[in-house]
């Protein structure tokens, strides 16, 4: 798909998804980050990015993305993929992973 539409941000983010499902988390980080360069409103890619640098213990970036992430997908829902964003009063993943990272205390970490 990258092939055949090289600036389609959904593709880069899928190959992250691909990298990280096999332990390949510099390359992931690569693809992610790809894929909000070419679309920073993708809010998928920024809850991407957020949930790869959680894995990576970075947590402050994490916590960055996260919130981009709800702020972008709250506008834009229909930008996202999967159902969560086409679930009348569902919140999106990103927002469910800002509640926990509070719960948890990140954002204490994040400073």
């Amino acid at each position: 798909s990258i092939a055949l539409q090289p600036g389609y941000a959904p593709a880069y983010s899928n190959l992250g998804n691909a990298y990280r499902q096999k332990g390949m988390l510099e390359d992931a980080l690569v693809a992610y980050e790809r894929a909000v360069a070419l679309d920073p409103d993708y809010w998928v890619g920024h809850q991407n990015l957020g949930a790869l640098y959680k894995q990576m213990g970075r947590v402050g970036e994490a916590v960055e993305h996260f919130k981009k992430a709800t702020r972008l997908s709250m506008r834009r829902p229909e930008r996202g993929t999967g159902e969560a964003p086409r679930r009348a009063g569902c919140l999106p993943r990103a927002a469910a992973l800002i509640v926990l990272a509070g719960a948890a205390g990140l954002w204490a970490l994040a400073g």
